[in-house]
């Protein structure tokens, strides 16, 4: 251990806990937190997830981001995940240079598309457009299964990506159904990705899950406190008996209190590690990015079409983005200053076990 992996590990304890503040007081962000961090060996997660893209990424990679929860009764886009998989693809091509595609419902691309360029992005249809730096494609999969079939096939037959991460994206359960977060049964209005997701993360490709409650695609990792302690997570509310956890699980997993913000804590972790403060969006254009969303029919977790996130209203999300740039920036800022505080530090030892021999 030294002063870098120090101030990394501290950095990173920072930003997860900031993304995993429970506003609603109801402990289902620290449960399943508690899971995801037990299962990477107590390191931080949002830093653990930004490592991943940056050990195994170069200039030019496609990324793959699956995203999108098309939710009952109004059968539209709920905007956590959705809009953080915008800024997640932003933050990717400024810490990376990668390309990212975002993969999602059919009936979203059109709004997906919308988001990403309020993000700054030029926004197409296929990969094979993405001739710019600045670019990312979208891809819809249905909620048919005989046309997703389909879909899916065309995708594997690219070439393969990089690395790729879920976002907020409806996960099926052991028994093939995707339900809300209250247990209700919503397999109707799911496009059916999460074949495509196994298939790839059999061929080798290095992957993550953000999700927030446990019945997003990839969040299997932690299927076992899922089951055990989130409602509805061994019982959900149809007669299918399976629960809303989903089945299929990632290697690496981030859990917040949004996935949104659990984007944000992996864009503050790129924006630190390579030393980037703008990877990480500001204010302005948090603002700017849920904004579009509303306009291309995308809805708050709530039903009502505001800049929201999951019912936390647009001042405290500012908020959050702030506090995040100025938990990155500060000691980014100060690196080198207090070294001898630094050294004391390390030599008596309190971070030896959970940090180790990290250089």
């Amino acid at each position: 251990m030294n002063e870098k992996a120090l101030r990394e590990y501290i950095v990173g304890l920072n930003i997860d806990d900031l993304v995993t503040l429970d506003l609603r007081g109801y402990g289902i962000s620290r449960i399943i937190q508690a899971a995801a961090r037990q299962k990477h060996g107590g390191q931080p997660l949002c830093l653990n997830v930004a490592r991943m893209f940056m050990e195994n990424t170069k200039p030019g990679d496609t990324v793959y981001i699956f995203t999108g929860f098309v939710f009952s009764p109004y059968g539209k886009g709920e905007l956590d995940g959705l809009t953080g998989s915008a800024l997640l693809a932003r933050a990717l091509v400024l810490a990376l240079g990668v390309k990212p595609v975002i993969i999602c419902e059919d009936i979203l691309t059109a709004g997906m598309k919308n988001v990403l360029m309020a993000a700054g992005l030029n926004a197409y249809d296929t990969l094979a457009e993405c001739v710019g730096p600045v670019s990312a494609a979208v891809y819809g999969v249905s909620a048919r299964e005989e046309i997703a079939a389909k879909q899916r096939q065309a995708i594997l037959e690219m070439p393969l990506p990089a690395a790729m991460i879920t976002v907020e994206r409806g996960g099926r359960n052991e028994k093939g159904e995707y339900h809300l977060g209250g247990g209700a049964n919503v397999s109707h209005l799911a496009g059916k990705i999460d074949d495509l997701f196994a298939a790839l993360r059999e061929k080798g490709v290095p992957n993550a899950a953000i999700g927030d409650l446990g019945n997003e695609l990839g969040m299997g990792g932690i299927a076992e406190a899922v089951k055990a302690y989130v409602p509805f997570g061994a019982q959900c509310q149809c007669d299918c008996g399976g629960g809303i956890c989903a089945d299929v699980a990632a290697d690496n997993i981030l859990t917040a209190t949004t996935s949104d913000w659990g984007c944000y804590g992996l864009c503050a972790a790129l924006a630190f590690l390579t030393g980037k403060i703008d990877v990480l969006h500001d204010a302005y254009l948090e603002q700017r990015v849920l904004e579009a969303a509303n306009r291309n029919d995308f809805l708050d977790g709530s039903g009502w079409n505001i800049p929201a996130i999951d019912g936390t209203p647009l001042d405290y999300n500012l908020t959050l983005v702030r506090m995040l740039r100025y938990v990155v920036e500060q000691p980014m800022q100060s690196a080198g200053k207090y070294s001898a505080h630094f050294e004391r530090v390390v030599k008596l030892g309190f971070f030896s076990e959970q940090i180790g021999g990290q250089e």
